[in-house]
């Protein structure tokens, strides 16, 4: 979703615009911890004795063992990430009878703007904790190919359809994502194109 507005000079155009995108990936988690026991001190009573300057504490302890029961954890859930973005691009123009074909390329700078769903921070406590703590980079960089193809319903209404490729070049969380998305991609569209 968004808007694009285009400059063009001779078969050269330059588009740039506003974009939201989104990317999703399934959380599916499970965890198991057997039952097991485990020995528990007490403190039953203690007393200390004065030599000199000096204090001595003594403790009378009783050991006891305890069961803990086993741990069953089972969580599926949708991620998804919203982000902004503003493309920045350059292409060509190739016109035939009743519209024409292009190819162009080029930069999408964004922001995340917001996120949903869980991550697990530390592999030995196992515990989920939601995205919107995740406290790191939003920025990224996309960049990417496309071909595009016009057909001129009037002289200022034209019929399009696309065949994009987005590569990652700097992904946001780039140190250490702990999230599985896939920031490659392709994409299609289709829609009506407006000459003003």
């Amino acid at each position: 979703m968004g808007f694009t507005t285009t400059y063009q000079q001779k078969a050269w155009f330059f588009e740039s615009g506003l974009a939201l995108t989104s990317r999703s990936a399934n959380f599916h988690y499970s965890y198991s911890k057997p039952p097991h026991s485990e020995y528990v001190i007490d403190t039953l009573d203690s007393y200390y004795t004065l030599s000199g300057p000096d204090t001595t504490w003594f403790y009378v302890t009783d050991t006891t063992t305890q069961w803990v029961p086993g741990i069953e954890k089972n969580m599926a859930a949708d991620n998804q990430i919203r982000m902004m973005e503003i493309p920045l691009l350059a292409g060509y123009q190739f016109p035939f009878k009743r519209g024409q074909f292009d190819v162009a390329g080029g930069i999408h700078p964004g922001i995340i703007i917001s996120k949903r769903g869980y991550y697990i921070e530390d592999a030995e406590f196992h515990q989920a904790i939601s995205l919107r703590e995740l406290k790191k980079e939003s920025g990224y960089l996309m960049a990417s190919l496309q071909f595009r193809g016009n057909y001129e319903l009037t002289s200022r209404i034209s019929l399009q359809a696309y065949v994009q490729y987005k590569y990652a070049v700097i992904k946001p969380w780039h140190t250490a994502l702990p999230v599985k998305v896939n920031w490659n991609q392709w994409n299609f569209g289709a829609g009506l194109r407006f000459s003003l």
